[in-house]
């Protein structure tokens, strides 16, 4: 599966560790914060391998 941009900060986002994602919420606008949230839910469900190789990716960039 190949996920958008948006979808992959979508899946960062939500699988950061709890203190990055605090730090990371507290600076999106409430409409951000949605916005990805509804992405992250409308997801299909993802191979844990995947997911690591998406998490390494962005966060590498």
């Amino acid at each position: 599966m190949k996920l958008t941009h948006q979808q992959k900060i979508a899946l960062v986002l939500m699988n950061l560790p709890p203190a990055e994602t605090a730090e990371v919420w507290s600076q999106l606008t409430p409409g951000e914060r949605t916005l990805y949230s509804r992405i992250y839910a409308d997801l299909p469900t993802l191979e844990g391998d995947y997911c690591e190789q998406v998490m390494l990716e962005m966060l590498a960039a």
